[in-house]
């Protein structure tokens, strides 16, 4: 019961903030190089995902508790480093005040979320990211597990075989970004991932093909979706809301 309320809790943290992470970005790199920016951040978080598969059946080979106490110093570097960042985005608010004119009309109201419920495309959107992390993180979450009964391997190979899926979404969510702010195309981006994921999933279920395979398949997925959708949201919706 104890890890059902931290795993809460963590997620009430995590979620709120990957908001004000993603408002932060488009703050500083409004009109340039977004999707670049977006996919940078992005590729930083699954690194973290990446070392958590990686170190955390060594660090729990010596006692159990030692992979949740170096997660926790990771948290506290993390609030460290966020503290220092508050300090330069009140700088760079400073500096905006400054340069542009106040404008009523960029404030946020709560009629703003009208826009919002009733604009198909942003609705399209959040249902894509909605249906597209269900089929994502539970897997991560259960992928060793998987693979050591699917395929019969120990437990260390199976998080390493699963981190692959992140270290490859580090290097092509970046990639991915880069595409999207030079060539545009976010919408081709989104449908191949999406039909790249399902393959994916397919190759689990269904066959016997070494597992290397459809993890990577599964990581171009995870890096074309992500790095297509999160830029596509900021030129739909206004700064405002």
């Amino acid at each position: 019961k104890m890890m059902y309320l931290g795993f809460f809790v963590f997620g009430l943290g995590a979620e709120t903030s990957i908001v004000v992470l993603s408002k932060g970005i488009v703050k500083w790199f409004k009109g340039k190089e977004i999707a670049l920016a977006l996919g940078l951040n992005l590729a930083i978080g699954r690194l973290g995902t990446a070392l958590a598969l990686n170190l955390s059946p060594t660090l729990a080979e010596v006692q159990f508790t030692n992979a949740i106490w170096f997660g926790v110093m990771l948290l506290w570097i993390g609030l460290l480093t966020f503290i220092i960042y508050i300090f330069m985005d009140m700088k760079i608010d400073r500096q905006i005040r400054e340069t542009l004119p106040h404008d009523p009309e960029d404030e946020f109201k709560w009629s703003d979320l009208k826009f919002l419920v009733t604009n198909p495309t942003f609705i399209y959107i959040t249902l894509l990211c909605v249906t597209f992390y269900s089929a994502v993180f539970p897997f991560v979450k259960y992928a060793p597990d998987l693979l050591m009964n699917k395929y019969d391997l120990e437990r260390q190979i199976s998080a390493n075989i699963s981190s692959i899926l992140m270290y490859g979404t580090i290097v092509l969510t970046p990639l991915f970004g880069w595409i999207a702010d030079y060539k545009g195309k976010s919408a081709t981006l989104m449908y191949l991932g999406s039909v790249l994921l399902i393959a994916s999933h397919l190759m689990f279920a269904k066959t016997m093909i070494p597992p290397y395979i459809p993890i990577f398949i599964l990581g171009v997925a995870f890096s074309l979706v992500p790095a297509a959708m999160w830029p596509a949201v900021t030129k739909i919706v206004g700064e405002n809301k």
